[in-house]
């Protein structure tokens, strides 16, 4: 359940798992509080069933949820789901309630991001908490949001789990003309080149990546090159003009918003992400998907999705000369940052894949459905053995 299929993150994250469930041998439904949404075609196409109005009719907050939520209440009675699983706090909020008068036996909400927005909105933030001790199961997607649940939130430990959001890395797969990738930015071959995926935003630390590459500019070997792919949400021109007084300018690529974002990191050497705060990073996984080491500050998820001194370094956040030290030594270890570079390709297939997020959604749904003790571990990444597979007849929504 969730409020809509709409095109997101967490909107993305359902419709590639719905099918995936589905091919596990699960009943899958989604059920939309406010309104089917972009996604929802295809999914139906694929089999799945979607809940939920189809136009969105413009009413804000919970009145406008109040048409979705009471369908979706007539379609618990009638269905008998055994499980629903709640994403976005919203869908929780009226969702929670509603699974309860449908007496769904087994309740499950998913936190996707901190609790930071808990405080704009305090009232909300009661009822969510009072929700969470109804809740048979909560599941987060880093162990940031697990330890505010825990530690912040007083979720006892036996009813929370570790489930990364993963990333489609079927782009990152197959093989590749890398030479024919740089040829094509007309990159020289032996360039030793740098990405940065990022928005052009302050707190993304482009400012400290420009600081760090002029600290080192003697020893990084010509022809050198830093690549920019992401949007600019006011910074590029700023930036521009500190690369140009650091004598870093001619190095320097902006790229904007790219489609071709696996290519830009499979043709590169070493990504380098700088920011001052974030929360679970999708780039940090792609550039692993991509076979490349990286250089990230310890901040949000990053010390989660880069084992410091394996598969990348991770430095402290607004620490320009931290940043240079890190770049450096693995621009003058070609060996090493291959190394790592595999390591990380290797673990973020593994670990962060969708086949096998689906695996451990499979493995917690069969956990509770047969009354064993999911605990604190399961849906981690340090689960071990393959999951159980959920049988035809039992249903999740």
């Amino acid at each position: 359940m969730t409020t809509s299929l709409d095109i997101g993150g967490g909107e993305q994250h359902i419709a590639q798992m719905a099918p995936l469930l589905l091919a596990r041998g699960l009943a899958v439904s989604i059920g939309c509080i406010s309104h089917a949404g972009l996604l929802a075609p295809a999914l139906r196409d694929q089999g799945i069933r979607v809940i939920g109005p189809e136009v969105y009719r413009g009413e804000r907050g919970f009145a406008g949820m109040m048409p979705g939520t009471a369908r979706l209440i007539a379609e618990m009675l009638d269905q008998r789901p055994a499980i629903v699983h709640f994403f976005k706090p919203s869908a929780y909020l009226v969702g929670a309630p509603s699974a309860a008068i449908a007496r769904v036996p087994i309740r499950i909400m998913s936190r996707r991001v901190g609790n930071a927005y808990q405080r704009q909105h305090p009232f909300q933030a009661r009822l969510e908490r009072r929700l969470n001790r109804r809740a048979d199961f909560i599941l987060a997607n880093s162990r940031q949001v697990l330890e505010q649940l825990t530690a912040e939130e007083g979720v006892p430990a036996e009813k929370v789990g570790l489930i990364h959001t993963p990333v489609d890395f079927s782009r990152f797969a197959g093989a590749f003309d890398r030479q024919g990738a740089r040829d094509r930015l007309a990159i020289p071959r032996n360039a030793l080149v740098m990405i940065n995926v990022a928005a052009l935003a302050g707190h993304k630390g482009h400012a400290d990546v420009f600081n760090a590459l002029a600290r080192i500019k003697a020893e990084l070997p010509e022809p050198w090159m830093l690549l920019l792919a992401g949007a600019d949400v006011g910074e590029r021109t700023a930036l521009q003009a500190q690369a140009n007084r650091l004598a870093i300018g001619r190095n320097v690529r902006f790229l904007g918003v790219r489609k071709d974002v696996p290519d830009l990191l499979r043709l590169a050497d070493l990504a380098v992400l700088a920011p001052h705060n974030d929360g679970y990073s999708s780039s940090v996984l792609e550039a692993a998907a991509a076979g490349l080491a990286s250089v990230v500050t310890d901040v949000g998820s990053n010390r989660e999705l880069v084992v410091d001194g394996v598969t990348g370094l991770i430095v402290p956040a607004k620490s320009p000369a931290s940043l240079a030290d890190a770049i450096a030594r693995l621009i003058g270890q070609r060996n090493l940052r291959r190394q790592m570079g595999q390591a990380a390709r290797q673990r973020a297939f593994e670990d962060f894949g969708l086949a096998g997020c689906a695996d451990k959604y499979a493995a917690l749904y069969e956990a509770l459905l047969s009354g064993r003790p999911a605990g604190s571990g399961l849906g981690s990444n340090a689960d071990a053995g393959a999951p159980e597979r959920a049988t035809p007849e039992r249903e999740v929504h």
